[in-house]
């Protein structure tokens, strides 16, 4: 199995969701069994908001920095070296200027957006706390978001799956 750096605007399209999935208007909230994951629109220069009582507000551009710090903790655990050997850890900052950006990007499609997660869990699941991680966290529990929020999905039986009929 191999494993490559994602680029930002991978990145960000995965942060980008998060902060603008939610509903009602409101910002996405994860609950992943021990943390409560409130995601922010808004831009943070300084470092992450405390957290308390199990909950965390995760700002969308340090969720952009987050996936793709766990993604060099991946590439170089799968090749045996250290990621600031050959990713330099200021290249994950995220500059006002880039989620400014990404945040007024038209919204993705759900399945390719889906598949871009897919694709990002792939390259940072080889080192061993990856499961342990936020950003593993945030990637099953949006996944799921995005599924729950398809038309398509609210179309379907609650039990049984329906028989697709043949045409």
């Amino acid at each position: 199995m191999s494993c490559f750096m994602v680029n930002r605007e991978h990145a960000l399209a995965i942060a980008r969701a998060a902060v603008s999935r939610g509903l009602h208007g409101e910002t996405l909230r994860l609950y992943t069994g021990d943390i409560r994951i409130d995601f922010c629109p808004e831009f943070y220069a300084d470092p992450l908001p405390p957290s308390s009582g199990g909950t965390m507000t995760l700002p969308g551009n340090r969720l952009a920095e987050l996936l793709l710090l766990e993604n060099a903790k991946s590439v170089a655990s799968r090749y045996g070296e250290r990621a600031d050997e050959w990713f330099d850890l200021e290249d994950a900052f995220i500059t006002e200027e880039e989620w400014t950006a990404a945040r007024v990007a038209e919204d993705d499609d759900p399945i390719h957006l889906i598949k871009a997660i897919h694709c990002y869990e792939y390259q940072a699941c080889e080192h061993p706390e990856w499961e342990d991680s936020i950003a593993y966290k945030v990637c099953k529990g949006l996944v799921g978001h995005i599924i729950r929020t398809m038309p398509e999905y609210d179309d379907a039986n609650w039990g049984e799956p329906t028989k697709k009929r043949s045409e």
